[in-house]
């Protein structure tokens, strides 16, 4: 919610300035040419709705990020026990220590 109204906060602002404008337009030019008056509001509501129609799909991108960043560290922690229950242990070496097991398993099964 609030990543998604940083994201909004700007663009909404700069949309309050344009409506303010184009009512100021629209109250100056209404009495001589109500066609234009009504082509200026629709103008502004394409703008709004592009601007939602961006932050709509800003949040469903952040939402879908969120669940494979979700679905990657499951994977992990899984693939982070499984090491583990193999004799392996979850070390700055690499893996030296599980890689050492399984050529010595190697070793004894040439013997």
């Amino acid at each position: 919610e609030a990543r998604l109204e940083a994201l909004a906060e700007e663009p909404r602002r700069t949309l309050s300035r344009l409506l303010s404008a184009t009512g100021s337009l629209a109250t100056l030019i209404a009495p001589i040419m109500p066609a234009l008056a009504h082509a200026l509001d629709l103008i502004s509501l394409i703008g709004v709705r592009e601007v939602d129609r961006m932050a709509v799909r800003s949040h469903q991108d952040y939402e879908e990020l969120h669940k494979s960043w979700a679905a990657a560290e499951g994977r992990l922690q899984s693939a982070n026990n499984l090491i583990d229950r193999m004799g392996g242990k979850i070390v700055s070496s690499g893996g030296v220590e599980l890689r050492n097991r399984v050529g010595k398993l190697e070793a004894d099964l040439e013997q």
